[in-house]
């Protein structure tokens, strides 16, 4: 199976891959040599607008029920399942 890496979510869109050879490898609990994901690791900018749209986003987010939440999650980012 190849691979792809990917980025990181934010602001409500995945943001576009850098030239960073800084990859962070996501393995199976029960078989460590088995890499499940691949992730580019966010530099000092990218951290930083990150913290700044989660902190535009939390006043709304608070306000959220946990069912809202459920709903929301797999809405705005495929392959996440939501709050079971």
């Amino acid at each position: 199976m190849t691979l792809v890496t990917k980025s990181s979510y934010i602001d409500g869109a995945f943001v576009a891959l850098g030239n960073s050879s800084d990859i962070l490898e996501n393995r199976n609990p029960s078989n460590p040599g088995e890499v499940i994901e691949r992730f580019e690791r966010a530099d000092v900018e990218l951290t930083e607008h990150a913290i700044a749209a989660a902190r535009r986003a939390q006043p709304g987010w608070a306000r959220s029920n946990p069912q809202q939440r459920a709903v929301e999650l797999p809405h705005r980012h495929p392959g996440c399942t939501g709050i079971s």
